[in-house]
Formats: structure tokens, C-alpha cells, sequence
């Protein structure tokens, strides 16, 4: 019968992230599949080639969801950036219309920039949507 021992690391949060995404590729929670990229390490430290390809092809998979997650990140960025342009457009439009009475002017931007930020999730999630199919 093999023995355990507690063991413990301190790992980074995109390492983290990468154990969940391999752990959750293979229906495993994150100990388990922490205990296997441990192990699967440690062997390919002492015996190189003893790590099998499908362990491989399964971190390759991972990176692949990591770097699909990024993607649909970047789009996202994208969209805040483009809200936040409009955001300004509109403040700009509305405070250029010669209102002097900040209490209008506020309300005016607070329900454009409300519609306007309710616009862009829409696109933003259409994008995510098509990126994915």
C-alpha cells in the first residue's frame, strides 16, 4: 500500500488557471488534477519520454480554451474601449448644446451613456457568439 504525504505549493494564478482548464478538460476538480500535472512533472523530470502524448494532446487542448478565452477577452476590451469613446462623444454632444445646468447635463449623459453601454454588451455578445461557432 503507497503512502501519502501532505505536500504544498504556492503557484501562480495563470498556473492556476491552466491546472483548472486541464482538471476541467478531464471532469477533475482542481486537487486532482493538481495531483497529476504533479505527477506527470515529476516524471517527466526523472524518466523524460515517460509522459504519454495523450497528456500532451490534453494541455495543448488546454492552452487551446486558455487562448480562445483571451480572444473573446480581447473583443470584450474592444467593445468597453468603443463604449467609453461613445461615452465621451455623447457628453461632449450633450454639453455642447448649451444646457448650463449641471443636474440636466448629468442626466442627459447618464441616459446616453446607459443606452449606449447597453448597445455595445449586445454587439459584444453577438461577437462572442459568432466567435465560438
Amino acid at each position: 500500500m503507497t503512502s501519502r504525504h501532505p505536500f504544498s505549493i504556492r503557484i501562480s494564478l495563470s498556473q492556476k488557471a491552466m491546472i483548472e482548464a486541464y482538471g476541467a478538460a478531464l471532469g477533475l476538480d482542481l486537487y486532482q488534477a493538481g495531483v497529476r500535472v504533479f505527477e506527470a512533472g515529476l516524471a517527466s523530470l526523472v524518466m523524460p519520454g515517460a509522459v504519454t502524448t495523450s497528456t500532451g494532446n490534453d494541455l495543448i487542448d488546454a492552452l487551446g480554451d486558455i487562448s480562445a478565452a483571451v480572444r473573446r477577452m480581447e473583443a470584450m476590451t474592444d467593445r468597453a474601449l468603443f463604449t467609453a469613446v461613445c461615452a465621451y462623444v455623447y457628453a461632449q454632444r450633450t454639453a455642447l448644446k448649451g444646457e448650463a445646468d449641471p443636474s440636466k447635463i448629468n442626466q442627459a449623459l447618464a441616459a446616453e451613456a446607459a443606452e449606449a453601454y447597453q448597445r455595445q454588451r449586445t454587439l459584444a455578445q453577438k461577437t462572442q457568439v459568432s466567435g465560438q461557432s
